[in-house]
């Protein structure tokens, strides 16, 4: 076989290598509960969860909210990055720009990779007063051992934070003069 045709065949068989390699799979981060109720002042924690994923080594998210419904109390990495040993970093960006609306973590395996599905992180809030308080995902990046994207897609969620109620003690006779 002549040389250019042995250098064809290999160009041919490192074509077809490289372009039947498998895409990394798209991932979905979502909240958990998506729809929950409180009451104002309440302190509460939202989970950030992913389905099955094989290889995962990094994750970038960022959720927005009402900043006039919610206060942010903290962000931090969930167990898919912290049960299965090994080295991990976390970091919490700042939301800069007032008002402080997002909520945005970093977080990464330092030796080895984790898999889900799983609670990737923990969302802390503070309700602060009464009305529904979209969360929406406005930045999702998961990484793969080889630093090849998952293509994460979000599901939002809602808090529907509740005035509380207040309750009067009425004798059977003062509710009828005020039925009156």
């Amino acid at each position: 076989m002549s040389l250019v045709k042995r250098l064809l065949l290999a160009a041919t068989v490192c074509c077809a290598a490289l372009c039947s390699a498998i895409p990394a799979a798209a991932a979905v981060l979502s909240l958990s509960p998506a729809d929950t109720t409180v009451q104002v002042n309440a302190t509460f924690t939202l989970r950030v969860t992913c389905d099955a994923v094989s290889d995962l080594k990094g994750l970038q998210t960022a959720w927005s909210y009402s900043a006039t419904r919610l206060q942010l109390v903290t962000m931090y990495a969930g167990n898919v990055f912290t049960d299965p040993g090994g080295a991990w970093f976390e970091h919490t960006i700042p939301d800069v720009s007032a008002p402080a609306d997002t909520a945005w973590l970093d977080v990464a395996k330092l030796d080895g990779t984790s898999q889900g599905p799983g609670v990737v992180a923990y969302v802390r809030f503070k309700a602060l007063v009464p009305g529904d308080a979209p969360i929406d995902c406005v930045l999702a990046e998961m990484r793969d051992s080889v630093n090849a994207s998952l293509m994460p897609s979000c599901i939002p969620g809602i808090v529907h934070v509740a005035a509380p109620t207040a309750i009067t003690r009425r004798s059977w006779g003062q509710l009828k003069i005020h039925a009156r």
